[in-house]
């Protein structure tokens, strides 16, 4: 009978983890939770700003190339431009198209553009996202660019100075202000990020 009892604690006594094993694992498991749901959040927002970056640049490249292949035909517009507007955080896609195109350079097109040109799309960027001025230097806070054919000659105004031959930036940012991502045309027309 001795022996009965013996084999009967071997079966029911099996070993399991203490109360110390499962609050380390507890502990650990929510960590690791808190961490990858922070991580996910965070990637989230800069994402978020990588593509509306690279929407923004695209459509300023669109512009560009749009008044080259325009070059020439005078029944449509004879340039382009991106437009931004800081306080409705959107820009815009514009055509500007004066009585003639040939002789646009002599009739002052710096102060013409911005008072006559027509709005083709217009877009806002996403929920978490906005549009900084340029805090370094704000004077080279782009307003508006326009891409005039044939090279095409670029024009820039800044927010501050107005028309500028110095390249200017806008910051595509998340609304908290943790992080941004710049956006530089040149007068060159180069577009970079």
């Amino acid at each position: 009978m001795f022996k009965t009892v013996k084999n009967l604690f071997k079966f029911t006594n099996r070993g399991g983890f203490t109360l110390l094993e499962i609050l380390v694992v507890l502990a650990v498991t929510t960590f690791l939770t808190g961490m990858v749901l922070t991580y996910g959040a965070r990637g989230r927002n800069q994402t978020s700003l990588y593509v509306e970056q690279a929407k923004l640049a695209q459509i300023i490249l669109r512009a560009k190339s749009l008044s080259v292949a325009t070059y020439n035909k005078p029944d449509i517009p004879c340039g382009y431009g991106v437009n931004v507007d800081y306080d409705a955080n959107a820009y815009e896609l514009f055509s500007y198209r004066p009585a003639n195109c040939f002789d646009i350079k002599a009739t002052g097109i710096v102060k013409d553009v911005l008072n006559k040109y027509e709005v083709l799309e217009r877009y806002a960027l996403a929920s978490g996202v906005k549009l900084n001025r340029n805090s370094v230097d704000p004077n080279a806070t782009l307003s508006t660019v326009f891409f005039l054919p044939p090279n095409p000659d670029t024009y820039i105004w800044a927010e501050n100075l107005g028309f500028t031959l110095n390249p200017a930036i806008i910051n595509v940012g998340a609304v908290d202000g943790s992080l941004y991502m710049p956006i530089q045309v040149t007068a060159g027309g180069q577009v970079g990020y």
